[in-house]
Protein backbone atom coordinates (compact mmCIF):
# COMPACT_ATOMS: atom_id res chain seq x y z
CA UNK A 1 0.00 0.00 0.00
CA UNK A 2 2.85 2.22 1.09
CA UNK A 3 4.24 1.95 -2.72
CA UNK A 4 0.75 2.24 -4.25
CA UNK A 5 1.07 5.86 -2.33
CA UNK A 6 4.45 6.93 -3.17
CA UNK A 7 3.54 5.50 -7.07
CA UNK A 8 0.65 8.00 -7.60
CA UNK A 9 1.88 10.88 -5.33
CA UNK A 10 -0.82 9.77 -2.58
CA UNK A 11 -0.30 12.35 0.09
CA UNK A 12 -3.23 10.92 2.11
CA UNK A 13 -4.84 8.57 2.73
CA UNK A 14 -6.71 6.48 5.27
CA UNK A 15 -7.49 2.46 5.97
CA UNK A 16 -11.53 1.50 6.35
CA UNK A 17 -11.95 -1.67 8.52
CA UNK A 18 -15.20 -3.11 9.28
CA UNK A 19 -16.12 -3.77 12.90
CA UNK A 20 -16.20 -7.84 12.97
CA UNK A 21 -16.30 -8.61 16.56
CA UNK A 22 -12.78 -8.57 18.12
CA UNK A 23 -11.48 -9.96 14.82
CA UNK A 24 -10.62 -6.30 13.12
CA UNK A 25 -8.46 -5.91 16.06
CA UNK A 26 -5.24 -7.70 14.78
CA UNK A 27 -5.78 -5.80 11.36
CA UNK A 28 -6.26 -2.35 13.24
CA UNK A 29 -3.41 -2.71 14.95
CA UNK A 30 -1.12 -3.16 12.11
CA UNK A 31 -2.05 -0.64 9.90
CA UNK A 32 -1.87 1.82 13.04
CA UNK A 33 1.97 0.43 14.10
CA UNK A 34 2.37 1.37 9.86
CA UNK A 35 1.46 4.69 10.01
CA UNK A 36 -1.60 4.25 8.44
CA UNK A 37 -5.00 6.47 9.93
CA UNK A 38 -7.22 3.10 11.02
CA UNK A 39 -10.92 3.49 10.60
CA UNK A 40 -13.51 1.82 11.99
CA UNK A 41 -17.18 0.86 9.59
CA UNK A 42 -19.89 -0.57 11.58
CA UNK A 43 -21.70 -3.58 9.87
CA UNK A 44 -24.98 -1.20 9.53
CA UNK A 45 -23.22 1.33 7.70
CA UNK A 46 -21.53 -0.85 5.09
CA UNK A 47 -24.72 -2.83 4.28
CA UNK A 48 -26.83 0.45 4.16
CA UNK A 49 -24.40 1.51 1.52
CA UNK A 50 -24.18 -1.76 0.17
CA UNK A 51 -27.82 -2.57 -0.17
CA UNK A 52 -28.81 -0.02 -3.21
CA UNK A 53 -26.50 -1.74 -5.84
CA UNK A 54 -26.61 -5.00 -4.45
CA UNK A 55 -29.51 -5.56 -2.70
CA UNK A 56 -29.62 -9.60 -2.40
CA UNK A 57 -25.81 -10.34 -3.23
CA UNK A 58 -23.86 -10.86 -0.66
CA UNK A 59 -20.04 -11.00 -1.53
CA UNK A 60 -16.95 -10.19 0.09
CA UNK A 61 -16.40 -8.05 -2.78
CA UNK A 62 -19.89 -5.99 -2.73
CA UNK A 63 -19.25 -5.61 0.91
CA UNK A 64 -15.58 -4.06 0.16
CA UNK A 65 -17.90 -1.70 -1.52
CA UNK A 66 -20.38 -1.06 0.98
CA UNK A 67 -17.32 0.07 3.52
CA UNK A 68 -15.46 1.76 0.84
CA UNK A 69 -19.18 4.11 0.36
CA UNK A 70 -19.89 4.48 3.75
CA UNK A 71 -16.15 5.75 4.72
CA UNK A 72 -16.60 8.60 2.03
CA UNK A 73 -19.23 9.29 3.43
CA UNK A 74 -18.21 10.06 6.80
CA UNK A 75 -19.15 6.75 8.31
CA UNK A 76 -14.86 5.47 8.68
CA UNK A 77 -14.74 6.59 12.34
CA UNK A 78 -11.62 6.70 14.29
CA UNK A 79 -11.48 5.01 17.77
CA UNK A 80 -9.08 6.83 20.53
CA UNK A 81 -6.84 4.94 22.34
CA UNK A 82 -7.37 3.73 26.05
CA UNK A 83 -5.23 3.78 28.55
CA UNK A 84 -4.70 0.32 30.02
CA UNK A 85 -6.46 0.88 32.96
CA UNK A 86 -9.70 1.37 31.19
CA UNK A 87 -9.34 -1.78 28.93
CA UNK A 88 -8.62 -3.68 31.76
CA UNK A 89 -11.38 -2.15 33.43
CA UNK A 90 -13.86 -3.68 30.66
CA UNK A 91 -12.51 -6.55 30.10
CA UNK A 92 -12.76 -7.58 33.59
CA UNK A 93 -16.82 -5.95 33.59
CA UNK A 94 -17.29 -8.18 31.35
CA UNK A 95 -15.82 -11.28 32.18
CA UNK A 96 -17.70 -10.78 35.89
CA UNK A 97 -21.15 -10.39 34.37
CA UNK A 98 -20.59 -12.92 32.01
CA UNK A 99 -19.68 -15.47 35.60
CA UNK A 100 -22.78 -14.04 37.37
CA UNK A 101 -25.55 -15.60 34.10
CA UNK A 102 -23.53 -18.30 34.00
CA UNK A 103 -23.99 -18.92 38.15
CA UNK A 104 -28.10 -17.77 37.86
CA UNK A 105 -28.07 -20.54 35.05
CA UNK A 106 -26.52 -22.47 37.40
CA UNK A 107 -28.93 -21.58 40.69
CA UNK A 108 -31.81 -22.70 38.55
CA UNK A 109 -30.49 -26.18 37.42
CA UNK A 110 -29.29 -26.80 41.24
CA UNK A 111 -32.93 -25.51 42.36
CA UNK A 112 -34.41 -28.09 39.71
CA UNK A 113 -33.03 -30.92 40.84
CA UNK A 114 -32.67 -29.88 44.19
CA UNK A 115 -36.95 -29.84 44.30
CA UNK A 116 -36.98 -33.55 43.04
CA UNK A 117 -34.67 -35.02 45.69
CA UNK A 118 -35.64 -32.33 48.60
CA UNK A 119 -39.33 -31.56 47.29
CA UNK A 120 -40.32 -28.09 49.18
CA UNK A 121 -37.25 -28.12 50.68
CA UNK A 122 -36.07 -24.69 49.01
CA UNK A 123 -39.46 -22.71 49.87
CA UNK A 124 -38.39 -22.76 53.42
CA UNK A 125 -35.40 -20.34 52.61
CA UNK A 126 -37.46 -17.13 50.71
CA UNK A 127 -35.51 -14.02 49.53
CA UNK A 128 -32.69 -15.92 47.75
CA UNK A 129 -31.38 -17.31 51.84
CA UNK A 130 -30.94 -20.30 50.05
CA UNK A 131 -27.92 -18.93 47.69
CA UNK A 132 -27.29 -16.42 50.54
CA UNK A 133 -26.79 -18.46 53.48
CA UNK A 134 -23.87 -21.57 54.15
CA UNK A 135 -26.38 -23.27 56.04
CA UNK A 136 -29.52 -24.22 53.48
CA UNK A 137 -27.26 -26.33 51.10
CA UNK A 138 -24.74 -27.49 53.81
CA UNK A 139 -28.01 -29.61 55.31
CA UNK A 140 -28.88 -30.96 51.68
CA UNK A 141 -25.51 -31.92 50.14
CA UNK A 142 -25.53 -34.24 53.42
CA UNK A 143 -29.14 -35.29 53.69
CA UNK A 144 -30.07 -36.82 49.99
CA UNK A 145 -33.38 -37.10 51.08
CA UNK A 146 -36.09 -35.61 53.87
CA UNK A 147 -35.61 -39.63 55.42
CA UNK A 148 -32.41 -38.71 55.95
CA UNK A 149 -32.97 -35.75 57.98
CA UNK A 150 -35.93 -37.13 59.96
CA UNK A 151 -33.20 -40.14 60.56
CA UNK A 152 -30.83 -37.49 61.97
CA UNK A 153 -33.41 -35.27 63.79
CA UNK A 154 -32.23 -31.59 65.55
CA UNK A 155 -29.00 -33.04 67.46
CA UNK A 156 -27.68 -34.58 63.83
CA UNK A 157 -28.08 -31.67 61.54
CA UNK A 158 -26.61 -29.84 64.78
CA UNK A 159 -23.74 -32.45 64.39
CA UNK A 160 -23.54 -32.08 60.52
CA UNK A 161 -22.92 -28.15 60.68
CA UNK A 162 -20.42 -28.00 63.49
CA UNK A 163 -18.35 -30.35 61.43
CA UNK A 164 -18.77 -27.76 58.69
CA UNK A 165 -18.29 -24.86 60.96
CA UNK A 166 -21.53 -23.25 59.79
CA UNK A 167 -22.79 -20.97 62.23
CA UNK A 168 -26.88 -21.45 63.14
CA UNK A 169 -29.60 -20.73 64.86
CA UNK A 170 -31.72 -23.26 66.39
CA UNK A 171 -35.18 -22.13 65.28
CA UNK A 172 -33.50 -22.31 61.53
CA UNK A 173 -33.50 -26.32 62.18
CA UNK A 174 -36.45 -26.45 63.74
CA UNK A 175 -37.90 -25.41 60.53
CA UNK A 176 -35.96 -27.86 58.63
CA UNK A 177 -36.77 -31.10 61.02
CA UNK A 178 -40.64 -29.83 61.34
CA UNK A 179 -40.75 -29.87 57.24
CA UNK A 180 -39.07 -33.55 57.01
CA UNK A 181 -41.54 -34.65 59.18
CA UNK A 182 -44.67 -33.83 56.67
CA UNK A 183 -42.11 -33.80 53.40
CA UNK A 184 -43.38 -35.55 50.30
CA UNK A 185 -41.47 -38.48 49.42
CA UNK A 186 -38.28 -37.93 46.85
CA UNK A 187 -38.14 -39.04 43.24
CA UNK A 188 -36.23 -42.66 42.92
CA UNK A 189 -33.57 -41.22 41.36
CA UNK A 190 -32.40 -38.96 44.29
CA UNK A 191 -29.20 -40.62 44.54
CA UNK A 192 -28.50 -40.11 41.00
CA UNK A 193 -29.67 -36.82 41.23
CA UNK A 194 -27.55 -35.75 43.92
CA UNK A 195 -24.47 -36.09 42.48
CA UNK A 196 -25.36 -34.41 39.73
CA UNK A 197 -26.80 -31.16 41.96
CA UNK A 198 -23.64 -31.57 43.97
CA UNK A 199 -21.17 -31.39 41.28
CA UNK A 200 -23.21 -28.13 39.97
CA UNK A 201 -22.92 -27.36 43.40
CA UNK A 202 -19.45 -27.20 43.22
CA UNK A 203 -19.26 -24.94 39.77
CA UNK A 204 -21.22 -22.42 41.17
CA UNK A 205 -18.57 -22.35 44.18
CA UNK A 206 -15.73 -21.71 42.44
CA UNK A 207 -18.19 -18.97 40.02
CA UNK A 208 -19.06 -17.42 43.35
CA UNK A 209 -15.25 -17.40 44.44
CA UNK A 210 -14.14 -16.04 40.74
CA UNK A 211 -16.39 -13.28 40.96
CA UNK A 212 -15.16 -12.25 44.05
CA UNK A 213 -11.47 -12.15 43.05
CA UNK A 214 -12.76 -10.27 40.05
CA UNK A 215 -14.80 -7.57 41.97
CA UNK A 216 -11.38 -6.93 44.01
CA UNK A 217 -9.42 -5.88 40.90
CA UNK A 218 -12.28 -4.12 39.64
CA UNK A 219 -11.91 -1.97 42.90
CA UNK A 220 -7.97 -1.65 42.27
CA UNK A 221 -8.28 -0.07 39.20
CA UNK A 222 -11.41 1.68 39.68
CA UNK A 223 -9.14 4.11 42.66
CA UNK A 224 -7.09 4.98 39.43
CA UNK A 225 -9.71 6.56 37.55
CA UNK A 226 -11.94 9.36 38.39
CA UNK A 227 -15.05 7.59 37.81
CA UNK A 228 -14.60 6.55 41.76
CA UNK A 229 -16.13 9.56 42.28
CA UNK A 230 -19.61 8.20 41.52
CA UNK A 231 -19.11 5.67 44.35
CA UNK A 232 -20.37 9.18 46.31
CA UNK A 233 -24.09 9.23 44.89
CA UNK A 234 -26.91 6.59 46.32
CA UNK A 235 -27.46 3.20 44.89
CA UNK A 236 -23.72 3.48 42.98
CA UNK A 237 -21.06 0.71 44.00
CA UNK A 238 -18.14 -0.75 42.64
CA UNK A 239 -19.49 -3.14 40.26
CA UNK A 240 -21.75 -0.63 38.23
CA UNK A 241 -19.15 1.87 38.81
CA UNK A 242 -16.97 0.13 37.15
CA UNK A 243 -19.24 -1.22 34.44
CA UNK A 244 -19.74 2.45 33.33
CA UNK A 245 -16.00 3.35 33.83
CA UNK A 246 -15.22 0.47 31.01
CA UNK A 247 -17.85 0.82 28.95
CA UNK A 248 -17.73 4.75 28.50
CA UNK A 249 -13.75 4.65 28.73
CA UNK A 250 -11.76 7.90 29.67
CA UNK A 251 -13.82 10.91 30.31
CA UNK A 252 -11.55 13.44 28.60
CA UNK A 253 -12.54 11.82 25.60
CA UNK A 254 -16.33 13.39 25.51
CA UNK A 255 -16.31 16.97 24.62
CA UNK A 256 -19.67 17.45 25.91
CA UNK A 257 -22.52 15.87 27.75
CA UNK A 258 -24.20 14.97 24.79
CA UNK A 259 -21.14 13.10 23.19
CA UNK A 260 -21.67 10.17 26.01
CA UNK A 261 -25.36 10.12 25.43
CA UNK A 262 -25.06 9.81 21.76
CA UNK A 263 -22.40 7.06 22.07
CA UNK A 264 -25.15 5.11 24.65
CA UNK A 265 -28.05 5.90 21.98
CA UNK A 266 -30.11 7.73 24.40
CA UNK A 267 -31.76 11.17 22.68
CA UNK A 268 -35.27 13.06 23.73
CA UNK A 269 -38.17 11.69 22.55
CA UNK A 270 -41.38 13.55 21.35
CA UNK A 271 -44.77 12.52 21.38
CA UNK A 272 -46.90 14.11 18.28
CA UNK A 273 -50.72 13.16 18.10
CA UNK A 274 -53.17 15.81 16.71
CA UNK A 275 -53.31 18.85 19.12
CA UNK A 276 -51.47 16.69 21.71
CA UNK A 277 -47.46 17.64 21.76
CA UNK A 278 -45.03 16.55 24.75
CA UNK A 279 -41.76 15.80 25.32
CA UNK A 280 -40.95 12.64 27.40
CA UNK A 281 -38.14 11.01 28.51
CA UNK A 282 -34.70 9.49 27.18
CA UNK A 283 -34.70 7.11 24.36
CA UNK A 284 -32.68 4.32 22.88
CA UNK A 285 -32.50 4.72 19.56
CA UNK A 286 -30.27 1.47 19.75
CA UNK A 287 -28.88 -1.14 22.30
CA UNK A 288 -25.39 -0.03 22.92
CA UNK A 289 -23.36 -1.83 25.64
CA UNK A 290 -22.44 1.77 26.97
CA UNK A 291 -26.26 2.14 27.60
CA UNK A 292 -26.64 -1.45 29.01
CA UNK A 293 -23.87 -1.00 31.48
CA UNK A 294 -24.96 2.39 32.53
CA UNK A 295 -25.72 1.78 35.82
CA UNK A 296 -26.99 5.33 36.26
CA UNK A 297 -29.66 5.55 33.53
CA UNK A 298 -33.67 6.27 35.02
CA UNK A 299 -36.58 7.24 33.61
CA UNK A 300 -38.04 9.94 34.30
CA UNK A 301 -41.82 10.20 35.99
CA UNK A 302 -44.60 12.03 34.54
CA UNK A 303 -45.89 13.32 38.50
CA UNK A 304 -43.90 13.81 41.67
CA UNK A 305 -40.12 14.61 42.21
CA UNK A 306 -37.05 13.61 40.51
CA UNK A 307 -34.88 10.61 42.48
CA UNK A 308 -32.47 12.07 44.51
CA UNK A 309 -29.60 11.16 42.16
CA UNK A 310 -30.62 12.06 38.66
CA UNK A 311 -28.46 9.28 37.19
CA UNK A 312 -25.37 10.29 35.04
CA UNK A 313 -27.69 11.98 32.31
CA UNK A 314 -30.77 13.67 32.49
CA UNK A 315 -32.82 15.85 29.97
CA UNK A 316 -33.44 19.11 30.06
CA UNK A 317 -36.12 20.78 27.28
CA UNK A 318 -37.24 24.20 26.79
CA UNK A 319 -40.58 24.30 24.71
CA UNK A 320 -40.98 26.42 21.79
CA UNK A 321 -43.74 29.32 21.92
CA UNK A 322 -44.01 28.43 18.12
CA UNK A 323 -47.64 27.33 17.27
CA UNK A 324 -45.50 24.06 16.08
CA UNK A 325 -44.20 23.34 19.91
CA UNK A 326 -40.53 22.80 18.28
CA UNK A 327 -38.21 22.03 20.90
CA UNK A 328 -35.89 25.37 20.95
CA UNK A 329 -33.21 24.29 22.96
CA UNK A 330 -32.20 20.81 24.23
CA UNK A 331 -29.52 19.58 26.76
CA UNK A 332 -28.30 16.60 28.70
CA UNK A 333 -26.37 17.07 31.85
CA UNK A 334 -23.96 15.02 33.29
CA UNK A 335 -23.42 15.30 37.06
CA UNK A 336 -19.38 16.03 37.42
CA UNK A 337 -17.38 12.56 37.02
Amino acid sequence: MQEACEKHGLQDHLVAIEMTGTYHRPVQRAFRRAGSEARLVHPFASRHYRQPSHADIKTDDHDLEGIFRAAVNGFGLLEPVWDETYQRLQLLARHRRDLVQKRGKLQCQIRQHLERCLPGYAALFPDDNLWKQSLPLCIARRAFTAETIRAAGLRGVEQWLDEEKIRYQSRSLSRVVAWAGNAADADPLAPHLARVWHALHDDWLAKARQITLVERDLARLLVKTPYLLLLSHPGINVVSASELAGETGPIEHYASAKAITGRAGLFPSRYRSDAARRWDSLRSAHPTRCRERNPCRWREPRSGPAPPFYSAVRRLTVPAAGADGELLNSDVLIRSI
